[in-house]
């Protein structure tokens, strides 16, 4: 698995770059054009094994969005579901700066917690009133499969979502209820109905 983290830790930086939101890699663009102290930590974060671990740990920390966006898409696509080593290291990125880093670490959160886990859909939940709307959509997909069914907490927040402003986050929360919900909840049915209305 440390092998896992340094390859993809070793990719090219513009493919990357490519999975970012548009203005985010207008801002970023280049490898070349990033401080020296980012580049530097990407580029230390091809080691195997323990230091591997401890680098991605560093980087979830550094001060610069990419670097802890990165990152975030190396323990999402390398570790497993029940693999605790990072949930404690990602979730403080549930509140990072940019929205970016957020969806990330709600993304990165649902790849490595045990479907039903409470603290994963306790912080899943807290996103769906985020600011910017495509965290809240985010949130809102993931709490489909980090929230156990008949989870009331889930729920009550997934149906306040159904009245969202905007449209991402409405489609979501529907899915969201329906993989939520137990078979024959009647509230649940009637949050969908209104919601259809």
């Amino acid at each position: 698995q440390a092998t896992k983290f340094a390859r993809l830790l070793e990719d090219d930086i513009d493919e990357a770059m490519n999975m970012l939101a548009p203005v985010r890699r207008a801002a970023a663009t280049t490898l070349a054009e990033l401080p020296e102290d980012v580049r530097a930590a990407m580029r230390g974060l091809n080691l195997q094994g323990a230091p591997a671990i401890e680098n991605v740990r560093q980087c979830l920390q550094h001060k610069h969005w990419l670097a802890r966006w990165r990152a975030l898409q190396v323990v999402r696509s390398t570790c497993r579901r029940g693999d605790a080593r990072f949930f404690a290291d990602v979730l403080p990125l549930l509140a990072d700066r940019a929205a970016e880093n957020r969806v990330a670490a709600i993304e990165a959160v649902a790849a490595i917690a045990e479907p039903g886990d409470p603290a994963a859909a306790r912080a899943v939940l807290t996103m769906l009133s985020d600011d910017v709307a495509v965290v809240r959509t985010a949130a809102a997909v993931v709490a489909a499969g980090v929230c156990e069914r008949g989870n009331a907490e889930a729920m009550l927040a997934l149906e306040h979502a159904l009245s969202d402003s905007e449209p991402d986050v409405r489609r979501a929360a529907i899915a969201a209820v329906h993989a939520v919900a137990l078979p024959g909840d009647a509230d649940a049915s009637d949050a969908l109905i209104e919601r259809l209305r």
